[in-house]
């Protein structure tokens, strides 16, 4: 038979706010057996004492924000999510999941704190309106093995992994603080995915990162394209292998290692850019390659500001200066006397967000 254990507490309402609260207070513990569902309608969870919970179900109803604080380590088996509306469950410190987080309704804000997830548990049921969230940082965390994953999708964090390599104890935190990403001039979308393998070389792996329109942040979904960075600063475009925009995925093979990763522009709007007499488009550049200096032909519609960028395999921003650019054809000079031998990416950037790009190699 199953068995349930429900606790309902209610605030009164004064001239101010007062939250419910469920104290387990220092040296006392509070323990859930069996079927047994703890629900704490619009009540927060603070424990300073001994919250570890191996089996039961504690479940947050209502209309109003609540939050988990407390001095102590919350362990939860299973998390139901079923607020009211947009209401949030607000982390005020870490919590570990042992089994799963159930949404039905309402949003977990990490609120700069870490949800860790044992190895086998995995979120079930997000959706646009009801999910994991956090823009101020944060993370949720999976650490599990991948030995030649087949579309793994470990913790059904959103990031499907496929490899025929060993990549041993894997690390996977899904963030939601938009990264900074000079290279294509706008911020990403809010996910990220710090991805850790132990063994993270000649993976040959392919990686499908799913996201929801809410975590868009102003990109345009069509243009969307995997982008990378080994230390969180500097990013270089991984661009696509597929993308399905009505699926919320972007896809990538051939990844032969793993680092942070997320979606911004990959495809850019022409806006400003003109077509050439010759009816070609883009950026011309010659010599290329160069052994030292660089000119650059570009037309515009109408007279704007513009940024030049000359990046390399690294995503390091090597070049970067603002020019006007007239309406009609410009021709620029590019002083690479100083760029080690190498392949670069030269882009330009225009007021609007349109953009150009071209590929060339310093000798």
């Amino acid at each position: 038979m199953k068995r349930c254990f429900q606790l309902l507490l209610f605030a009164i309402t004064f001239p101010f706010a007062l939250h419910a609260q469920l104290v387990v207070t220092n040296g006392a513990q509070l323990k859930l057996t069996g079927d047994a569902v703890l629900t704490l309608q619009d009540i927060d969870l603070v424990n300073n004492g001994d919250f570890n919970q191996t089996t039961g179900t504690v479940r947050f109803t209502g209309a109003a924000n609540n939050s988990i604080s407390g001095s102590q380590a919350t362990r939860i088996h299973l998390l139901q999510m079923a607020k009211t509306g947009a209401a949030q469950l607000q982390l005020q410190r870490t919590i570990l999941i042992g089994s799963q987080i159930n949404f039905t309704s309402g949003l977990i804000n990490l609120n700069n704190n870490n949800i860790e997830l044992d190895a086998t548990a995995l979120l079930v049921g997000e959706t646009e309106t009801s999910r994991i969230t956090g823009i101020t940082g944060g993370y949720v965390q999976i650490i599990t093995n991948l030995n030649a994953p087949s579309s793994a999708n470990p913790g059904n964090l959103g990031a499907v992994i496929t490899s025929a390599q060993n990549l041993g104890s894997t690390t996977i935190r899904r963030g939601h603080v938009a990264q900074t990403n000079v290279i294509a001039g706008k911020p990403s979308i809010h996910r990220y995915y710090d991805i850790i393998p132990s063994n993270n070389t000649g993976l040959n792996a392919t990686l499908r990162m799913n996201y929801f329109d809410a975590e868009l942040n102003g990109r345009t979904e069509a243009w969307l394209g995997l982008w990378r960075s080994n230390d969180n600063v500097n990013w270089t475009q991984a661009g696509y292998s597929s993308r399905d925009a009505a699926a919320n995925f972007v896809q990538q093979s051939g990844i032969n290692s793993f680092s942070r990763w997320t979606l911004s522009d990959n495809d850019f709007p022409t806006g400003v850019f003109d077509v050439f007499p010759d009816g070609t488009t883009g950026i011309k550049l010659w010599p290329n390659p160069t052994a030292n200096d660089l000119n650059v032909s570009v037309r515009v519609k109408k007279t704007v500001d513009a940024t030049v960028w000359m990046v390399d395999m690294m995503g390091r921003v090597m070049v970067n200066y603002s020019v006007k650019l007239m309406a009609g054809a410009n021709q620029l000079h590019v002083n690479a006397d100083h760029l080690p031998a190498g392949a670069y990416t030269l882009m330009i950037t225009a007021e609007d967000g349109s953009k150009l790009q071209a590929r060339l190699i310093k000798q």
